[in-house]
């Protein structure tokens, strides 16, 4: 079967309300991420306690919450990993990074393999695609960056997670 047309939805919200579907707005920078999404668990795969699923919730009183959209097969999201991680490990007592991809836990155990060595990898993996649906991307990689207060404060594509930016949001 190429497509599940169970999965496809006509323009009205009314269909999809009725069958107990809920229509996510994608949010946009100012916009506050409303409570469902604080709650929704999220899968993780390397956790370092181990767990196998959390929510943006656990991290509410962390000063920035950054969800990094990448994949492994993606070249430049690869080649920004050991910048991230070492930024992680700077700021994680303020800070949260999340690496959000559609890449399965197979996948993403395989790829920490083929990388061990080159870095210790201390970020989670996260897995959900419905975080897609809040923030919706054309490429990657793409960086959501939430504050304390649950705003949307940046999206952007690209490599920006860096000292420099993260410094500006510690003033």
């Amino acid at each position: 079967m190429l497509f599940n047309l169970s999965d496809a939805w006509a323009q009205s919200a009314e269909s999809r309300a009725a069958e107990g579907q809920t229509e996510i707005r994608p949010l946009q920078i100012g916009d506050t991420i409303p409570e469902e999404l604080w709650n929704m668990p999220l899968q993780v795969v390397n956790h370092p306690e181990g767990k196998d699923t959390i929510t943006l919730n656990d991290f509410r009183d962390k000063k920035l919450i950054i969800l990094d959209f990448w994949s492994s097969w993606c070249g430049p999201c690869v080649r920004s990993l050991p910048h991230i991680n070492t930024l992680y490990n700077e700021v994680k007592d303020d800070f949260h990074i999340f690496l959000v991809t559609r890449d399965s836990p197979e996948r993403i155990v395989e790829f920490e393999r083929r990388i061990n060595g080159a870095y210790e990898q201390r970020i989670p993996y996260v897995q959900n695609r419905t975080l897609e649906n809040y923030f919706p991307f054309k490429s990657l990689p793409q960086n959501v960056w939430i504050n304390g207060q649950g705003l949307v404060v940046c999206i952007a594509m690209g490599d920006i997670i860096t000292s420099q930016n993260v410094d500006i949001l510690k003033r």
